[in-house]
């Protein structure tokens, strides 16, 4: 349970070493992208992604990686970067960004 004295970490990448720094730049990116690009069809699929990590992860809120996709605010550092396997954003999101048609990538620089 939140503690209601608790205040949001300002810096959301603090405690991260380089290489995650690198993927969540890349991660936020991507997610950009996609909604920038596939609005309708990405928001649908990222609220059911959400929901299934939230059944299945009762402590899904100690991920980093879940504040990410769900904009929400890191009022305690996160024990957890990413979910494992076919949970993990990393890939949900990689997964989405791929599905993407090559001509829509590029719309955002016309």
């Amino acid at each position: 349970m939140l503690n209601p004295e608790s205040k949001p970490i300002e810096d959301f990448d603090q405690n991260l070493n380089a290489e995650q720094k690198l993927l969540m730049k890349n991660l936020k990116i991507q997610r950009h992208d996609l909604y920038f690009l596939e609005l309708n069809s990405f928001s649908g699929a990222l609220v059911d992604f959400i929901n299934h990590l939230r059944k299945k992860y009762p402590d899904y809120q100690k991920y980093r990686l879940y504040h990410l996709i769900a904009s929400s605010t890191l009022f305690e550092e996160c024990p957890y970067f990413d979910f494992p396997d076919d949970d993990s954003i990393e890939k949900f999101l990689h997964d989405k960004y791929q599905e993407l048609p090559r001509h829509r990538k590029e719309e955002k620089f016309e």
